[in-house]
């Protein structure tokens, strides 16, 4: 229909559904994340030590399982 295709040309990526997280350091973590459209991406948050994470880090995931996983 064409209204769903005016929406497809004006989607803007709102990557807010945590998928998996990857340990860097003690504050900062690589995580992937999913828009609505099921696009992924792999983004890095640092945050103070009392600020959770959105989601638990994954432990002994390697950073080509990361990628895979963000380019399903």
């Amino acid at each position: 229909m064409w209204w769903s295709k005016i929406i497809n040309i004006f989607h803007i990526h709102s990557y807010s559904i945590p998928i998996v997280s990857r340990y860097i350091s003690f504050n900062t973590r690589d995580i992937v994340y999913e828009c609505k459209c099921h696009k992924r991406k792999i983004i890095r948050i640092c945050k103070p030590s009392d600020i959770p994470f959105p989601i638990q880090t994954t432990y002994f995931i390697t950073k080509e399982e990361l990628e895979k996983i963000a380019n399903k």
